[in-house]
């Protein structure tokens, strides 16, 4: 899985992308959503 912001690498258990610190919304809630 990759970061849908920086597209670095990630782990789906992160909550937050630990390269430019997006966070992952897919962490529990089944999906990304952008919040801006």
């Amino acid at each position: 899985m990759n970061c849908p912001v920086c597209h670095g690498e990630l782990q789906t258990s992160d909550s937050f992308c630990p390269h430019c610190g997006t966070r992952l919304d897919w962490a529990g809630s089944g999906g990304y959503r952008s919040e801006s």
